[in-house]
This record gives C-alpha cells, sequence and structure tokens, in this order.
C-alpha cells in the first residue's frame, strides 16, 4: 500500500499527505519558517546581506569598509557575533589575539543599543583590562572618558571576566536579535 503524497504549498517539494494534513500543507522545512518569529527571519536576511556584502571574505578590516554600504546596524550585528562567537569558542584571550580584537569597540556599541548593559560594560572591562597592560590596540579610537564608567579601584583578572562573560552569556546570545526587533531604523536608510 502506498501513502497518499502532495506537494508542499510554499516550496513545491513531494511531501506525504500526512504531513501535509499536520503542518497546514507545508513541509516540516518551511512550517518550521512559517512559525518561527519574525524578529528571527529578520535577523537571518540580516545575517544573508552580511554574507552577500562580504563575499569573498578576506579579513575583518576589509569587512568593515565593506559593510559601511549598508545601514549601520549590519555593521553592529556583524560586530557583536563576531565578538561573542571568538569568546564563547576559546575566551577574552582568543579574541584578543584573533583579528576579531578589531570588532570589540562596535560589539560594545552593539551591547549598548540593544539595551543590554551588563554586557556592554563587561565588553568596555575587556576592552579595560587590555588599556591598562598597555597592550589596547585601540588608543588612538577611544574616547577620553571611556573608562569614566568603571571604578577607580577595578582590579579583575582575565579569568574573573571569562567567567563573568560566561555568567552572562544568556542576555549576551539576545544582543542581535533585541537590536533586530528594538533598534529597526538601524537597519534602514537614512
Amino acid at each position: 500500500m502506498t501513502e497518499d503524497k502532495t506537494n508542499c504549498l510554499l516550496c513545491g517539494r513531494e511531501i506525504l499527505q500526512l504531513t501535509a494534513d499536520r503542518r497546514n500543507g507545508m513541509c516540516a522545512p518551511c512550517h518550521g519558517n512559517a512559525t518561527r518569529p519574525p524578529v528571527e527571519l529578520f535577523a537571518e536576511t540580516v545575517f544573508d546581506q552580511i554574507d552577500a556584502t562580504l563575499k569573498p571574505f578576506t579579513s575583518f578590516k576589509s569587512a568593515l569598509q565593506k559593510l559601511q554600504a549598508l545601514p549601520r546596524g549590519y555593521t553592529l550585528c556583524f560586530a557583536f557575533h563576531s565578538v561573542h562567537t571568538d569568546i564563547l569558542n576559546g575566551g577574552i584571550s582568543q579574541l584578543y589575539s584573533n583579528s576579531t580584537w578589531a570588532l570589540i569597540l562596535q560589539a560594545e556599541v552593539a551591547a549598548s543599543l540593544a539595551g543590554m548593559n551588563n554586557v556592554s560594560t563587561l565588553l568596555r572591562e575587556i576592552v579595560y583590562y587590555y588599556h591598562l597592560q598597555g597592550r589596547s590596540k585601540h588608543k588612538l579610537s577611544l574616547a577620553e572618558d571611556y573608562f569614566a564608567e568603571l571604578p577607580p579601584t577595578w582590579n579583575k583578572s582575565l579569568k574573573q571576566l571569562d567567567d563573568e562573560y560566561f555568567t552572562i552569556e544568556g542576555e549576551a546570545n539576545s544582543v542581535v536579535l533585541s537590536l533586530c526587533r528594538d533598534r529597526q531604523k538601524l537597519f534602514s536608510v537614512p
């Protein structure tokens, strides 16, 4: 006995009628996309545009230059995602050692604009850690009062900063979606 088949209403792929009945006429992938929150779909289109703009990827410095052709939100999402991924992959020391370090100031702005103050402050503290070590690489880019909000007795180790970042990982994971949901103007041409 053969099972009845039909085609997905969205992509046309052949599927079992039973699947279509369970998923409003759609295959599982199309149904999954149809039920995703709009902000997730928007974030996906943001990263699709970033990927298309950066092909072929050569360096983070070149990426920042190419992304200047797009509205600012694209640069902020790219910078935060890159920095966040590097920290999760190998910790802050890996971020600093990689060329991704060039993006940390933009990542901090992204977290701030997303309203993720704990993440923003911690990224600023990471920059401060290397600044105190005389290894900032961002001295010329920093405003004179960039560290003004940090207490004068600030004295954290790299391990403390790493541990704190992983403690607020959930908040950091939501920076890009918060930008896409709450800061739509960042993704449109003024």
